[in-house]
């Protein structure tokens, strides 16, 4: 499923794919287990999330943040996986990598200025110039999968605005490539020709996974967004039961009651989950797949004596009340 030091280890379909390959390593592709069967000795390291701030509260959930692994295969290399799978979902790019980026352009980033970037991408100038997260200790110039980070300055006064030719003089300090599947809610049909996408991973044949009753979800896509390409068949996207639990206890769980309470994904059976004030049955992932960084507001548990109060049901573990943003 990948390419290195111009082997070919197994067929290659990410070659179908350049816009999110470098180095033969497909984004929402390649596995690490992948690049384990190839030959590479795989190291976990801390990496620094330069888009947010240092102590930022795990903001993204599309993939383990703070964490990734490296092999003396890939110099300059970090890889990402999503939370609940060993899929690579985001590469960074450090100062050691030389290669080609997914569009084709060859790049050395210890050489690599903000002024390069902006003469290789002249549409950054205009659209993206000079983005940054509150917090964060970077400049981003971004598309819709790159994003290159330039250090702040913070002994030159003001900050605000940024002096534009004073940092594009600035190094490239990392680059992100980060792919996410994830889909918006639409009215497509269901149709036999179109793309099939289980847990963000396209599929051949979903004769098994119908099979097992184990689906939470089912979304459409039918245009393409800036990181989903999308054919004219339009794409379908299932969520299984696992993965739609892992996704809303990766959220809930930054709760400390919550985290007590359900220590690990697995472990919320007899828990009675209140959604938009209806108690959910005791499997609740078809009502909680709405449940994402981007949906979550707030949750609060009841104890025992409450939710028999409130909803009188008689439970052996508190109930959770989950509101989403958005709700009344």
């Amino acid at each position: 499923m990948l390419l290195a030091s111009g082997t070919v280890y197994a067929q290659q379909p990410s070659l179908d794919k350049p816009e999110r390959t470098v180095a033969g390593v497909c984004l929402c592709y390649t596995t690490l287990d992948d690049l384990e069967k190839a030959g590479n000795a795989l190291q976990p390291v801390k990496v620094t999330e330069m888009e947010y701030p240092e102590k930022a509260l795990r903001p993204d959930s599309s993939y383990e943040y703070g964490k990734g692994y490296i092999t003396a295969r890939y110099p300059g290399m970090i890889f990402q996986t999503e939370r609940n799978s060993r899929y690579i979902t985001k590469i960074r790019l450090t100062p050691d990598f030389k290669g080609k980026l997914p569009d084709g352009k060859a790049i050395d980033v210890r050489c690599l200025k903000a002024a390069d970037v902006l003469r290789m991408y002249p549409e950054l100038v205009n659209r993206w110039m000079w983005m940054s997260r509150p917090g964060s200790d970077y400049l981003i110039l971004s598309n819709s999968l790159i994003q290159f980070y330039v250090k702040k300055d913070y002994s030159r006064k003001p900050l605000y605005p940024i002096d534009d030719a004073y940092y594009r003089k600035k190094p490239i300090a990392g680059i992100d490539l980060v792919y996410g599947c994830h889909p918006a809610e639409s009215g497509l049909d269901l149709t036999a020709s179109a793309n099939y996408y289980v847990d963000s991973v396209l599929v051949p044949d979903l004769d098994r996974v119908f099979a097992s009753g184990n689906i939470s979800r089912v979304t459409t896509l039918t245009h393409s967004t800036d990181k989903i390409l999308v054919g004219s068949k339009g794409a379908i996207f299932i969520e299984t039961k696992k993965f739609v639990r892992h996704r809303y206890w990766n959220i809930f769980s930054l709760d400390e009651a919550y985290r007590k309470l359900v220590p690990s994904p697995d472990a919320d059976s007899g828990v009675i989950y209140i959604l938009r004030g209806k108690p959910l049955s005791h499997q609740p992932e078809s009502s909680l797949a709405e449940v994402t960084a981007e949906t979550f507001a707030s949750l609060v548990i009841l104890d025992k004596a409450a939710l028999k109060k409130q909803y009188g049901i008689k439970s052996r573990k508190p109930g959770v009340v989950v509101k989403l943003k958005g709700d009344k």
